[in-house]
């Protein structure tokens, strides 16, 4: 009796299993693009126009539009909908809002889910980015010991004042994406960024009392501002003024010159009792440090070559150093020497460079291995090119000369009555 008894409770358990397998959901929503058309080309602060109909034999649940890069990586807002309905026509414009979106292939993703299963759906679409332009000329000038001005120059060529900053100066940088301009001093400020489309401070580092904070040329900036300090650490800051890079240096470095290459952080760390100098290199994402190459010259610049090298221009012993890095096998593979010490420098492309020494100014080519004076008897205190227009700017005392690239043939020339300390080039993105 008690087999029997087990033998049927055990017939009906199988039988209502098997009766919730047969009510178990196995069929995924259904999506059918409509709009966008394949391949179809928009341009940024355009509308995507976004038709399709979604199926499936139970409520969909929630349906999700958002636009995704190569690397299915959403680069834009996300869209929800929640129709709990078996069918829903799907029908909206979705905003290409991102101004310094890049130009390239992108899909437009529908995901649907009814609780149970899921469907994802891409439709390939190409957008074209604004395209950069001009902006004006940022010059930095020393009005008093204690107060610097800013000024612009438009594309009118006239030189109207911005705004004035109380402090002292050491170094500046410029961001065309969030239109700020970054200021350091010595003693007196220590980090100020300022918006350049109101003419206002953003955000501030706070003094540090009685302690020399920077060095001189101690910014610089590509996508965050990167700032080595007069000693201690090495820190750099996202466009609120938030720290995202933090490093602590030995009690006898001095941390001057910055580069960010790819995913490391190269700094020229010099010793402050005459000891041995380094090229550091440290990893962006942690900060921690990579390795050391012993060095016995300062670095003026540094520039990215290629995917693997970066140049690096010096001085030792009051000679200029035109040198091949190469930051991830630690090594060197090439050096031009200069017989003057070098003051400026500036990449025109991954090929040739500018470079300004006390008495002359030079141009390199390292294809060419060569090195040719194109300015005898002329000193560039700061060099800059607009790679738009292919403009040299030389940048003396108080004076500021264009010329045209590669001829060399001279364009503008402006005079400002107080010393120049910096010149910027601004542009929309």
């Amino acid at each position: 009796m008690k087999f029997r008894f087990v033998l049927i409770l055990t017939s009906f358990t199988i039988l209502i299993n098997l009766s919730c397998k047969k009510e178990e959901d196995l069929q995924h929503p259904v999506i059918t693009i409509n709009q966008p058309a394949e391949n179809l080309h928009f341009s940024v602060m355009d509308t995507i126009s976004v038709n399709a109909v979604i199926t499936d034999d139970n409520n969909i649940v929630s349906i999700k539009v958002v636009l995704v890069n190569d690397e299915f990586i959403p680069v834009l807002d996300a869209y929800y909908y929640y129709p709990k309905t078996k069918s829903y026509n799907l029908n909206i414009y979705y905003p290409i809002d991102d101004y310094y979106m890049k130009r390239g292939s992108y899909y437009i993703q529908i995901r649907a889910e009814d609780g149970t299963n899921f469907k994802n759906k891409f439709r390939k679409v190409y957008i074209n980015e604004v395209p950069v332009n001009f902006e004006q000329v940022v010059v930095i000038t020393q009005k008093d010991e204690n107060l610097l001005k800013v000024s612009g120059i438009n594309d009118s060529l006239e030189i109207k004042p911005l705004f004035e900053i109380n402090g002292d100066f050491v170094s500046s940088e410029i961001s065309s994406r969030h239109q700020h301009l970054y200021v350091a001093g010595r003693d007196k400020i220590n980090i100020v960024a300022f918006n350049l489309l109101t003419n206002e401070i953003e955000w501030t580092v706070e003094p540090i009392p009685n302690q020399p904070m920077h060095n001189f040329n101690c910014l610089y900036f590509d996508e965050n501002l990167f700032s080595s300090f007069y000693r201690y650490y090495i820190r750099a800051f996202d466009n609120k003024g938030t720290i995202i890079f933090n490093y602590w240096t030995d009690e006898n470095e001095l941390p001057m010159r910055i580069f960010r290459y790819n995913d490391l952080v190269l700094v020229d760390m010099q010793s402050i009792s005459g000891g041995s100098s380094f090229i550091i290199t440290y990893y962006l994402g942690s900060g921690v440090e990579k390795q050391k190459m012993f060095s016995t010259f300062r670095v003026v610049e540094f520039f990215s070559h290629d995917s693997e090298n970066v140049i690096i221009i010096a001085n030792s012993n009051e000679e200029g150093l035109i040198i091949m890095y190469d930051p991830y096998q630690n090594i060197i593979s090439e050096i031009q020497y200069l017989q003057n010490s070098i003051i400026s420098s500036v990449k025109i492309d991954s090929d040739n460079i500018l470079i300004s020494t006390n008495n002359d100014i030079y141009h390199y080519s390292f294809s060419q291995f060569s090195l040719s004076n194109i300015f005898h008897g002329k000193t560039a205190y700061r060099l800059k090119y607009d790679v738009l227009d292919k403009t040299v700017y030389i940048i003396g005392s108080k004076e500021i000369e264009t010329y045209q690239y590669p001829e060399m043939i001279i364009k503008e020339d402006f005079v400002f009555s107080d010393s120049i300390l910096n010149v910027h080039l601004l542009y929309n993105k």
